[in-house]
């Protein structure tokens, strides 16, 4: 499958995109909410504060609850899986750095 220039860019977006949410995220972070910039924990119960720099309480214990009050909730093993899928999918076409 041969992609033209603008789907090339979209694709690489994506990618450097979740790798931002990644490679940013706090050793026990299970989600990212996009509306916010917010990582949240629903293991703890926690959401990591950017200005304090450390994990404060949160009235969210679970994913659904996420997904109830904000937008856009990314779970951060599912991006991890997905991620590793497109590059995967386009790998033979090398339209995707490693």
């Amino acid at each position: 499958m041969k992609l033209n220039e603008d789907q090339t860019k979209a694709i690489d977006m994506i990618i450097d995109s979740s790798k931002s949410i990644l490679d940013n995220a706090p050793n026990t972070a299970t989600h990212y909410v996009v509306d916010t910039d917010t990582y949240f924990s629903v293991d703890f119960g926690s959401y990591f504060s950017h200005s304090l720099e450390d994990w404060e309480d949160s009235d969210y214990r679970t994913e659904q609850e996420l997904v109830e009050a904000y937008e856009i909730v990314l779970n951060l093993s599912k991006l991890k899986e997905q991620l590793a899928d497109v590059r995967l999918i386009y790998s033979e076409t090398s339209v995707i750095p490693s």
